[in-house]
């Protein structure tokens, strides 16, 4: 696995256009705490909302009420917004990150915010998703990773410890599918057996208990 790059990928233009043609159509949209992102059906990129921490991506941190175009020089498949960062994955399959960072939420080797797409540079991407300060993904081998933030054992890979890097989730098990809430996560395996770890105080990983897990339970 290749380690992981904090520079703004060249091909993740800092251009945007203020104000696309309305109405636009939609194919995948995702909601943060105080933002929205959304892919058209050209594959184009735009975030809207609260940019205090710079999760729309347009190298500002002004709010806008109107959809911003993010990273023009790339066509996206898939985008997910957590409180203040948004991950997406481009029609390479490659991922970009931008926004707050301060769980290591990015999965970039940086200790800042990033105002500007920045590619996770670890391979190749199929799935991804974003919670509160923690995002996960699955890569091409089925294999799923989290980074940021770890407090409650969101990440999975058997710690309590904040990773700025993708760090493989426990168990070797293939997946199909993750999911992020606030601090814990889902994912559903090949075999179609469903697993959850993280936060569990009002019991949201379904174990019949009310203990976090730190691995997928």
């Amino acid at each position: 696995m290749a380690l992981l790059s904090c520079n703004t990928d060249p091909t993740a233009s800092e251009k945007v256009d203020a104000e696309p043609p309305l109405p636009l159509k939609w194919q995948m949209l995702a909601s943060g705490w105080q933002h929205t992102c959304g892919i058209d059906l050209d594959g184009r990129l735009y975030c809207w909302g609260d940019n205090a921490g710079h999760q729309l991506g347009n190298g500002g941190t002004a709010s806008s009420t109107l959809p911003l175009r993010i990273g023009v020089d790339l066509d996206w498949l898939m985008v997910a917004a957590g409180r203040d960062h948004t991950c997406a994955r481009a029609s390479d399959d490659r991922i970009y990150c931008w926004g707050g960072h301060d769980r290591g939420q990015l999965g970039l080797a940086a200790t800042a915010t990033v105002a500007l797409p920045s590619r996770v540079d670890t391979g190749t991407w199929y799935d991804i998703t974003a919670g509160r300060q923690h995002t996960c993904a699955i890569d091409q081998n089925a294999a799923a990773y989290c980074w940021g933030d770890n407090r409650d054992g969101q990440l999975g890979d058997g710690s309590g410890d904040d990773r700025e890097t993708p760090s493989p989730v426990a168990g070797g098990l293939a997946w199909t599918k993750v999911v992020a809430g606030g601090n814990h996560s889902c994912g559903l395996t090949q075999d179609s057996e469903l697993y959850c770890w993280g936060l569990n105080a009002t019991g949201q990983l379904g174990l019949r208990h009310k203990n976090n897990a730190a691995a997928p339970a």
